[in-house]
This record gives C-alpha cells, structure tokens and sequence, in this order.
C-alpha cells in the first residue's frame, strides 16, 4: 500500500518506499559497479577465476541496491492540472506526465492474490490510458482514497467494481450511508417468488432471512480434480520409471497401475473434502434499522460480521466475483449474489438463489433498515 501525503488542498500523492533507503542503497549500488567495471578492465591481467567472482559479487551488490532503491508513485496537481506518475530504479527516477483534464472516472476493483484481496484506486480515461493511485489490501481505506482523490481532482463519478459488478455514484453520494440516500423514498416490497429456497422469520425489531448452503459446485469438482492432478505429478517419476523397467514383472506393474488409479481416487476425495466447509456453508442474515448481523456457519465453526445500519453505503445483486487462483475459484457460485458494502469492508452472500429470490432478499434488507 503506498502512503498518501496531502501536501495542499489541490496536491495530492502517494508514494512506495522511504527517501532513507535510496540513500542506504547508493553504496551497495556504486561498489557493485565499480566491481563490475574493474572485472571487465582487467580481464586480460587477472586470472579467469578472479575476474568471475569480482563480476559476480558486483552483479549481486548492484542487483541489491537497484532493489533497495525501488519506489513508485503518483503526484496529482490540480493547480497544474497534471498527474505525474514516478518510479525510482537504481537511484535513476524516470516519470510520466498526463493532462488531468483526460481522466473522467475514479474506479475501484478488486484483485485476488496469494496474500489476499487487494483493492486498486484507478484513474480513468476514454482511451487504454489508466493510473493506479494506490492499491489498499481492505475495502475501508480504498474507499477513502477514492473520495480523497475525488475531492482534489473534482471528478464527479466514482465507479466501484470491487463485487464483480460496476455500480456508479456520484463523489457526493459514495460517501453517503444508504440509509440517507433512501431516506424518504419507500422501498417496495416486490411478492416473494414461488419455490423460495431461502426462508424468514419474524421478530421485534428485526427479521431472519436463512439461506441454505449451496452444495457441490462445478468448481469444487474442478478444485479437487487440480488436487488430484497434483498428486499424480508428484508420484510421475516414480511410476513410470517402475512400469518402464523391462525386469520388472508384469504382475507388478499391474499392482503398481491400481495403486496409481486407488491413489488418484484417493487424492480426489481429500479434495472434495477440503470443499465440503465452502459447499455446506449456511448463512443467518439479522436484520434491524440499527445493523446487519451476517452470521456463517460451517464445519462446526461460525463467524459473525456485524454491519452498523449508519455504515452501509450499498447492498446491490451482482454477478459473482472472478478470482485468480485455483482456491478462490472454489468460492466462485454460479448466478448472482447480493454485495454489502460498508464505510470498513464488503462482502457478499446469498449465491446460487434464482435472481427473483434475490431481489426480493434485496428489498426486504433495504425496507427494513430504513424503517
């Protein structure tokens, strides 16, 4: 994440890496090249084997300051109306200006990584051209720098695409709570669709929307199958070196082939094992005009994740998200869910519900905590 300084109300910038370690990295960098230049003069002089290790350990001090010296940013000057984007490299700084009058929209996103999400700020254009501000790992804080940049840059529209759907607001209204944007507005309460999975219950003050999980997915046969997959390649050699062995005898190679195919099946099992928590997940979904309490329920474990009603800036029926690895794939749910979004973070729930259920979940969440 990089770190925002505010210098003047119409400049703003974000910047990665710490002034200190460019100064830290020029010893490193400048004796790594002196090593290599001195190598390359005396190549004729010293012996071969002096001149490798002088070249190599100036290589790895050069490669260790240059990283060492690394940092990128973004300079936005409305007073100037440019966006000057930097990147520092071996101590060499090389930058990029583009006219701010160009960018039209703030938009925010989602990238799914080994580490987690992540939540990248873009400034975009009409064209290809798009510049990352910044890249928050938690949906709170990508949220204020969308509306920090839109308060500088005096951009009117903030596209939010973090639940895999884009959804548009104005800078004003992104930073509104839905209950101000709704208030005086009467929700309609559309009927409930025929053959609802999902059930409610009554209380004072609140209701309880149940959701039941969704079962085995296509993507959870496919995630089980990869683990399968990569049994296999770990046991490959092996197996093939045992079956390609001329004095071996054939009733061994057989065993070894339904050894081979009991472990596959083996393998696959553990694999829809490891889905089965994501496959049974339930969901209770409390509803007052104070909060939104989501409660998950799986394998024996719960989690809670409570909303205050004065936090939540939209609840919206999205597609699902698209993630980047083969484990995030096993949360993917075909159809659409319902996204919640808050001033802190987001989330969503309710997938595999035909689309008529889930705008009426929509509805009733919406009704009842403008009540």
């Amino acid at each position: 994440m990089a770190h925002a300084k505010y210098l003047k109300p119409d400049v703003l910038m974000f910047g990665t890496g710490r002034r200190w370690y460019h100064f830290a990295a020029l010893p490193p960098f400048l004796a790594g090249i002196c090593f290599v230049l001195y190598a390359l003069i005396h190549a004729t002089s010293l012996p071969r084997f002096h001149c490798e290790m002088l070249a190599f350990v100036g290589v790895v001090l050069g490669v260790t300051g240059a990283m060492m010296a690394y940092g990128r940013g973004v300079i936005v000057n409305r007073r100037k109306g440019r966006v000057t984007t930097w990147f520092i490299l071996g101590g060499l700084r090389f930058t990029k200006t583009y006219p701010l009058d160009r960018f039209h929209s703030i938009e925010i996103s989602r990238v799914e990584g080994r580490g987690g999400p992540s939540f990248p700020v873009v400034l975009c254009s009409d064209g290809s051209g798009r510049v990352l501000i910044d890249s928050p790992m938690l949906y709170g804080p990508a949220q204020a720098v969308a509306k920090k940049l839109a308060e500088v840059t005096g951009i009117a529209k903030i596209a939010d695409a973090s639940s895999g759907s884009e959804f548009v607001r104005s800078a004003d209204e992104f930073a509104e709570p839905l209950r101000k944007r709704l208030a005086g507005e009467t929700v309609e309460l559309p009927p409930a669709p025929p053959n609802m999975r999902s059930s409610r219950q009554l209380a004072p003050g609140k209701i309880y929307l149940r959701i039941p999980p969704t079962g085995f997915l296509s993507s959870h046969y496919l995630t089980a199958a990869m683990f399968s997959l990569g049994a296999a390649g770990i046991g490959f050699l092996p197996v093939w070196l045992a079956l390609t062995d001329p004095g071996l005898p054939e009733r061994i190679k057989w065993f070894v082939g339904e050894v081979v195919l009991a472990g596959l099946a083996a393998a696959f099992l553990v694999g829809m094992l490891c889905m089965y928590p994501l496959a049974a997940m339930r969901y209770t979904v409390e509803v007052s005009p104070t909060r939104l309490r989501l409660r998950k329920r799986w394998a024996g474990r719960e989690r809670t994740i409570d909303f205050p009603a004065d936090k939540i800036k939209e609840i919206e029926v999205v597609d699902p998200l698209r993630h980047t690895s083969w484990w995030h794939v096993s949360h993917h749910v075909k159809g659409k869910a319902i996204f919640v979004a808050s001033i802190d973070f987001s989330l969503t729930f309710g997938g595999g519900l035909s689309d008529a259920e889930l705008a009426w979940l929509k509805a009733v969440i919406e009704k009842t905590l403008t009540a």
